[in-house]
């Protein structure tokens, strides 16, 4: 065969070889992406489960692929991007709608709170505690962040333990070199297959075998006896260090890997149960929002009650003119107050939307729902010990000073002399014979095996790296220490702020109680005093009210901020709390509390004498029809 036509289809071969590989690789790529995938959620799941114990959260939900794109759009690439700024004259904004007007009678219409509007929407989204833990767990952004967090460790993990696996390698390499020479063009076309694996030794060293063929010498030789004799090789080489490098400091930064998931693992799991009481404290910061909206509603009612009242008493001549005015500004001050908390309201739940991942143009409903929380027992050394012992982060700052401990063990084993075994075993063909097939010459085979020693006369930078693996070392400790008492101040931090909240509870309990009776009072002798003292005995009520309100709220905070503190928080994957053992439940503080409003005392006070308080009080008997 020519030589020409040959070296015509050694290229072919080649170039069909590469585009083969090529379309293989192309057409691989997404199930290997799919395979790695399903190699780390394995991963993470066994790690959970050996590091959290098997009543861990799993994670089972996948990755999201949204940004799995194989090109990105054309504009990523301009040197521009366009910015949208229209000037003044162009801008959509209109002339506000008049709010707030007031009607025939002078009364001052309220606006409909953008919450109240959404409630009433066809598609709203109803949200109990339970919901929003599970909505939280699904869709909002910071979750999922820390979620591939976890997931970059064991990719982290994947990628150290397959550099301590055999790793193969295969390079063709086709060139083509000329030597003009008298004016003639001497050409030669050279195809080089280089294939190998090499593998690192448990303690130290590595140990590789590669092969190289000229693929276009071996079909030259192959094709009637046309070539010039075969090129390929056979090697296998070793090195194997004694002192430096050996043992166990060869594999610090496998070990560190794999620690450093079960670090990442117990981060994630303290991060799930921060931010489930965050969503829980947010929650329940909205219910204490609705009770407000709702104590400052019967206030409003309750002060426009009066009002017709007054004016009653005024129309009959019993009360001056300023009296009305005063209790008409007294309604107008409740009606901007309850205005103020339905937007305040409003923000909050614009807020809480973000932190469950939900579309703000998506109308949300909160629905309260009753949730016990058991109260621990207060007791320090005990809820001390127990968060010691419970504490993930404490158990991470443990091991972190076990891993100053390592690192300065590989510092110091950097100090020692290098020795190492070295050897090389090369198989060769007979580069003059030529054969049909591949046939290695042990003629032309050669070897190589010694010891190589560095002597280590310059040892500077090691010394250096000694002395900061002891300054870390004392830093770790330090680090634990410091840990262990925060841990002890947050655990008796959150004792105080339940038995403050306790307190305070019950103490507004007592102040709710006191103030309707000191409102029933005044309701029932209001005929003889000043509206001034109506005011102020709905004043107090509110105020009891919202107190009573803010403590309960601060109660249950404070118990899902205890058992945070002392590592005894349990949520499961889909968001239901799993309550510790050994707690006492308590009853809703809220259960029987009395609201009654300025009517039904008055009719309460007509069913129990007997005479309807309208006879008594002729100049109120308007308001009180009115208000019945």
């Amino acid at each position: 065969m020519p030589a020409s036509k040959l070296q015509y289809q050694s290229v072919r071969y080649a170039a069909v070889l590469i585009l083969l590989l090529a379309a293989v690789t192309a057409c691989s790529s997404k199930s290997r992406m799919d395979r790695l995938d399903e190699q780390v959620a394995r991963m993470i799941r066994d790690q959970q489960t050996q590091t959290l114990g098997p009543d861990a959260p799993l994670e089972d939900r996948p990755l999201s692929q949204a940004s799995d794109l194989r090109y990105p759009a054309k504009d990523a690439y301009n040197y521009t991007p366009a910015t949208v700024n229209p000037s003044a004259r162009e801008l959509p904004a209109r002339h506000a709608t008049e709010t707030g007007k007031a009607d025939a009678q002078g009364t001052v219409q309220m606006p409909i709170a953008l919450s109240a509007v959404e409630a009433m929407a066809d598609n709203v989204l109803e949200l109990d505690l339970q919901g929003a833990l599970a909505t939280a767990l699904t869709h909002s952004r910071d979750y999922q962040s820390r979620r591939e967090d976890l997931y970059l460790s064991a990719l982290t993990v994947l990628a150290e333990k397959h550099l301590w696996g055999p790793r193969f390698f295969s390079t063709v390499s086709g060139l083509v070199s000329g030597t003009p020479e008298d004016g003639e063009h001497d050409q030669a076309l050279s195809v080089i297959t280089r294939m190998g694996v090499t593998q690192r030794l448990p303690y130290g060293g590595t140990v590789s075998a590669t092969a190289l063929v000229d693929f276009v010498r071996l079909l030259k030789d192959t094709s009637n006896g046309a070539g010039e004799g075969q090129d390929a090789a056979l090697q296998l080489s070793l090195r194997l260090p004694l002192m430096r490098g050996s043992g166990q400091v060869a594999r610090e930064n496998l070990i560190q890997t794999y620690r450093d998931l079960i670090y990442a693992t117990r981060s994630f799991e303290n991060f799930r149960r921060e931010f489930l009481l965050t969503v829980s404290t947010r929650y329940f910061d909205l219910l204490q929002n609705q009770s407000q909206i709702a104590n400052l509603q019967r206030q409003v009612n309750n002060l426009e009650w009066l009002s017709r009242r007054i004016q009653a008493m005024a129309d009959a001549g019993r009360q001056p003119l300023f009296e009305v005015q005063r209790a008409q500004q007294q309604v107008l001050f409740a009606r901007n107050n309850l205005l103020n908390a339905q937007e305040s309201y409003s923000t909050s739940l614009d807020a809480f939307k973000i932190l469950l991942g939900i579309d703000m143009t998506q109308p949300v409903k909160i629905v309260p729902s009753e949730v016990v929380i058991p109260e621990p027992e207060l007791e320090v050394t005990a809820a001390t010990n127990t968060a010691w012992n419970f504490r993930l982060d404490l158990q991470t700052a443990a091991d972190q000073v076990l891993d100053a401990q390592r690192r300065l063990e590989v510092a110091r084993n950097g100090l020692l002399p290098d020795l190492d075994i070295v050897g090389d075993i090369t198989l060769n063909t007979d580069p003059t014979e030529k054969y049909e097939r591949l046939r290695f010459d042990p003629g032309y085979s050669s070897y190589s095996a010694g010891i190589v020693l560095g002597i280590p006369l310059d040892r500077r930078l090691e010394e250096i790296g000694v002395r900061r693996a002891q300054v870390s070392l004392d830093r770790a400790q330090r680090a634990h220490m410091l840990m262990r008492d925060r841990v002890a101040q947050q655990v008796r931090q959150s004792l105080r702020s339940i038995s403050q909240a306790r307190f305070t509870l019950e103490i507004q309990n007592q102040n709710i109680n006191m103030a309707q009776k000191r409102l029933e009072g005044v309701v029932l002798r209001l005929a003889n005093l000043a509206p001034r003292d109506f005011t102020d005995a709905e004043s107090d009520l509110l105020e009891a009210r919202n107190r009573r309100d803010r403590a309960l709220r601060d109660l249950r905070v404070s118990v899902l901020q205890y058992l945070l503190d002392t590592g005894q928080l349990r949520v499961d994957a889909r968001g239901q709390w799993q309550m510790p053992a050994g707690l006492v439940p308590v009853a809703d503080p809220l259960e029987g509390a009395q609201n009654d409003g300025p009517g039904e005392i008055l009719r309460r006070a007509d069913a129990t004498t007997g005479q309807p308080t309208a006879a008594r009080n002729p100049a109120a008997a308007g308001a009180t029809a009115s208000q019945d």
